[in-house]
């Protein structure tokens, strides 16, 4: 099978090279059978299957993952998302590519909230169209961080619209703004979006993916309840 021919060679390339890394390579289907048990690593990446809805909803209602929620049947890849950071080690941060729908849909915004709320969240980028598998429109690259006890929550989160960027300067530009975001002491930059201030309902910069613009102005009025005047992802 496939699968199995994929792991063999990854193992296989993990094996050669003992000195630079350690781990190990599982067949299967992550999400529905996690083959890492109580694993955390020092980080995390993930390119899910897009639109894949029969992701197991009805096993896994009361898996332990569910951080921040459970995903409903609507929303195939916030499970993924959850996986990783279930995995990830407090302090340390995931990657994950995300299509532009998983933004805005209305039965994600409970999730994005808690996301926004607890600090996870820290950056959105939109990449070029067609640099992920299975994405036609410009997809997006989610950076999260799974929060330390004790930390204080972040106020700002980076946005960046890329996705007119040619592939071959797309790592260094978002490792270079990453960098300065996370090194900023006053993030007043390009892209740091405050999460605790209101944002146009359907106001958009370059350096924004418009999805998230009114997103995050959703999941502040949602922590918000006096002053909340719509829905989170309508």
């Amino acid at each position: 099978m496939p699968s199995r021919v994929i792991t063999r060679s990854r193992s296989q390339w993990l094996q050669r090279r003992p000195r630079l890394y350690r781990g190990a390579v599982r067949a299967g289907d992550a999400v529905r059978e996690d083959a890492f048990g109580s694993l955390q690593a020092d980080a995390v990446t993930c390119v899910p299957p897009f639109g894949e809805r029969n992701w197991g909803y009805e096993d896994l209602a009361s898996d332990i993952r569910w951080l921040y929620g459970l995903p409903s049947r609507g929303e195939p890849e916030l499970p993924w998302v959850q996986h990783g950071l279930y995995h990830l080690k407090p302090g340390r941060h995931m990657a994950v590519v995300m299509p532009p729908a998983a933004a805005d849909r209305r039965s994600g915004r409970r999730i994005r909230a808690q996301l926004l709320r607890t600090g996870t969240l820290r950056a959105v980028v939109s990449l070029p169209a067609g640099i992920a598998p299975g994405a036609l429109a410009s997809p997006h690259l989610w950076v999260l961080r799974r929060p330390s006890p004790g930390d204080p929550i972040p106020r700002h989160v980076l946005m960046l619209d890329l996705s007119d960027m040619p592939e071959v300067q797309l790592r260094d530009a978002v490792l270079e703004r990453w960098r300065t975001f996370t090194a900023s002491s006053d993030m007043e930059l390009e892209g740091a979006v405050p999460v605790n201030r209101p944002l146009g309902r359907r106001g958009r910069s370059d350096a924004r993916p418009p999805n998230w613009c009114s997103s995050i102005q959703r999941g502040r009025e949602l922590l918000d309840p006096p002053r909340r005047s719509d829905r989170f992802g309508q």
